[in-house]
């Protein structure tokens, strides 16, 4: 943001001027400020204010140069003046996203033509951040995903289990990029589960945990990136096969998120990130633990989807968790309920998860009345509660 020392020290001097003038970089957190570049958009991360901090960024993205806009652009912001604030976040943002589809183009990323896209008339699933729609490519039957752009989605890619990019593109009257994405058409894991007329077998459940963790540990130790939101609609179904997506919540790891609220679905969320709990791989873990008992009950946790989100937290906060369904594997069990520990340091990591999924027999079914193992399963995660933190 500031490239010079000269610039800071005007930027001080300005500021220093005006009493109601935000007075140093550290104020602008606090008031949201955020001056994005796309290889971090999806990090809520701000740009920091110092040269050096801005030199390193410059080091660790070598492969993609950051855009003249962020050398030329300073503010130093009245406070009152918010309308003026987001006009020009907005602006920049724009910019910025039209400079880094311009540098997939240039690493190689295909840029689809809008009229070669013929945009489907229904909406086929939806995220955090924005609606998913089907397209059919040039009058053929090869029918393309579309959804906003995020940039760490490029990052993600390479992985069997993680739905493939394929370019970009702008669509007609629209103004920003899009991402183009392989079209799973069994839907999402969600409404998979929930089909009755689908039979869902252990060693399918198995074997979908393994496909998502493998996906994790791309993500975690290959990638280093947090996926962030991961639950049962951000999993997709394609010819069988379990297809992550969604990265809009996504970060690198090392990179702190900007919680200043819940945001996610309740029961697969970190439930230490309902109290200004900065998110990190052992959220995913989590997550985690709780689709992995999703896929053997088949059922929402908690029955979530019908009751009121402060009451599944407070349930979660107090060290309530679902009972095992009865005839599942112990050890896979024991898995989940390590996974979904309150307490962060007590869950495994994904090299452990994928350790521990490849040890179980797919055809190796436990009854829980007759295991040894079974005084395990009913235990509650106890936690200290801070009920006016919750509630703020």
């Amino acid at each position: 943001m500031h490239q010079t020392p000269n610039v800071l020290n005007q930027y001080k001097r300005q500021c220093a001027s005006n009493a109601k003038c935000i007075t140093s970089p550290n104020v602008l957190h606090r008031y949201q400020l955020q001056m994005y570049y796309m290889y971090y958009i999806n990090t809520n991360s701000n740009v920091h204010q110092t040269p050096n901090v801005l030199h390193q960024y410059q080091h660790r993205c070598a492969s993609i140069p950051m855009p003249n806009i962020l050398y030329q652009q300073m503010y130093y912001i009245n406070v009152h003046q918010t309308s003026k604030i987001c006009h020009l976040h907005i602006s920049l943002r724009s910019q910025l996203e039209e400079y880094y589809a311009n540098r997939l183009k240039i690493l190689g990323i295909h840029c689809y033509d809008h009229q070669d896209l013929e945009i489907l008339p229904v909406t086929i699933g939806s995220g955090g951040f924005a609606s998913v729609s089907a397209a059919r490519w040039n009058n053929t039957s090869t029918i393309f995903a579309i959804k906003k752009f995020v940039y760490l989605t490029r990052i993600a890619d390479g992985h069997q289990n993680i739905i493939r990019l394929y370019g970009v593109t702008k669509l007609d009257g629209k103004e920003k990029y899009s991402l183009v994405l392989e079209y799973a058409e069994g839907g999402t894991l969600r409404n998979y589960l929930r089909n009755s007329n689908i039979t869902f077998k252990w060693e399918d459940q198995l074997r979908f945990a393994k496909e998502i963790a493998s996906a994790i540990l791309w993500l975690h130790n290959v990638k280093e990136i947090i996926h962030g939101d991961l639950h049962p609609n951000n999993i997709l179904i394609h010819k069988d096969t379990i297809k992550l997506v969604d990265f809009g919540r996504s970060l690198e790891k090392g990179r702190h998120g900007d919680n200043t609220g819940v945001y996610g679905v309740i029961p697969y969320m970190d439930p230490k990130t309902f109290t200004s709990y900065k998110i990190n791989e052992k959220s995913d873990i989590y997550s985690l633990g709780v689709i992995f008992w999703e896929l053997t009950s088949r059922s929402s946790p908690f029955n979530f989807e019908t009751r009121h989100d402060n009451v599944v937290m407070l349930e979660i906060l107090k060290g309530e968790r679902e009972k095992p369904i009865p005839g599942t594997n112990v050890k896979y069990i024991e898995l989940y309920q390590k996974c979904w520990e309150h307490e962060p340091d007590k869950r495994p990591d994904i090299v452990q998860v994928n350790s521990a999924l490849s040890s179980i027999d797919s055809s190796a079914i436990f009854n829980l009345e007759k295991s040894e193992d079974s005084k395990k399963i009913d235990v509650v995660h106890s936690c200290q509660i801070d009920h006016n933190e919750l509630c703020r």
